[in-house]
């Protein structure tokens, strides 16, 4: 491919950031002057851009209920760490190794967690309609009866406590039985 042909990337876009290309004042003020080679990348160096620079902060998250670290709501990616490497050599002088870096934006993502479960569940406000009881009967077609009603309160009331509350005691099994094709995995 031609080198004139080749589109410019723009570092400010793919990372969502707003003049990308100077130093945030106070940030530049917390960190070690930068020589004729650029600032030493430390923890410390890395740490404070992505703590202190109003571009980084807050948009780390790790997601507990996935597992995995997100960059504003979207999966984190190899790519994400590469944009943010070539924007700190060029804001800020500065050029982490790659384990250095991926060591730090797990850190300040680690330090700001995030449950999407949790935060609908605690969304919700309760209408004054009594729907629990009917899950299994409305979901599965089983028989309308107490027993069926409190097996579908328990099973939904556990996995309510068991995500708000990770380790909650849950000594009850909802086991589904009837023939392929109802809905059982689907329900699931």
């Amino acid at each position: 491919m031609n080198p004139e042909t080749v589109p410019s990337v723009d570092l400010q876009v793919l990372l969502g950031l707003e003049d990308a290309d100077s130093p945030d004042e106070t940030v530049e003020a917390l960190l070690p002057a930068a020589g004729k080679r650029g600032r030493r990348a430390t923890r410390a160096a890395v740490r404070t851009v992505l703590h202190h620079d109003p571009r980084w902060s807050g948009r780390l998250c790790l997601d507990l209920f996935a597992g995995r670290l997100l960059l504003d709501e979207g999966e984190l990616t190899d790519a994400n760490l590469t944009r943010l490497n070539c924007w700190l050599e060029d804001v800020y002088q500065m050029t982490p190794s790659k384990d250095l870096l991926a060591e730090m934006v797990s850190c300040a993502a680690d330090e700001n967690p995030v449950h999407p479960v949790r935060v609908w569940l605690s969304s919700l406000a309760w209408d004054g309609v009594s729907r629990l009881p009917l899950l299994l009967p409305r979901a599965l077609g089983t028989t309308d009866t107490e027993l069926h009603q409190a097996y579908g309160v328990a099973f939904l009331v556990g996995a309510v406590a068991r995500v708000m509350k990770p380790g909650s005691k849950l000594d009850t099994m909802l086991v589904l039985v009837g023939a392929q094709g109802l809905g059982k995995s689907r329900f699931c």
